[in-house]
């Protein structure tokens, strides 16, 4: 016996269906404009920064030994550029600005 959806699940799943397009999106490699990044602060994630070579460039370039770590798929979605500065002896405030300069290009 097939069970028939209630108009609440109908609901649910519209509403899943549209966050799961907008998701795609937003990862989607064709679409870099979506994740378009406006500023880089301390603050920022290293998933962020790594979703734009240029950036991944600069970081490279600066001495930052993430990226090449393999932990790096773990530790990127909450590990922010104020922690790898610290952590590394980086210079915080030339690596920000080279980023910024990098974006506005």
């Amino acid at each position: 016996m097939v069970k028939s959806k209630t108009r609440k699940q109908l609901e649910n799943k519209k509403s899943n269906d549209k966050k799961n397009k907008r998701s795609a999106k937003r990862y989607n490699n064709k679409s870099r404009k979506f994740n378009k990044i406006q500023k880089i602060t301390p603050e920022t994630v290293l998933a962020v920064i790594f979703q734009d070579p240029r950036l991944v460039e600069i970081l490279y370039k600066n001495g930052v030994p993430c990226v090449g770590c393999p932990m790096l798929g773990f530790e990127a979605s909450f590990l922010t550029l104020q922690q790898v500065a610290d952590t590394y002896d980086i210079n915080l405030k030339k690596l920000l600005k080279e980023l910024n300069v990098a974006l506005r290009k």
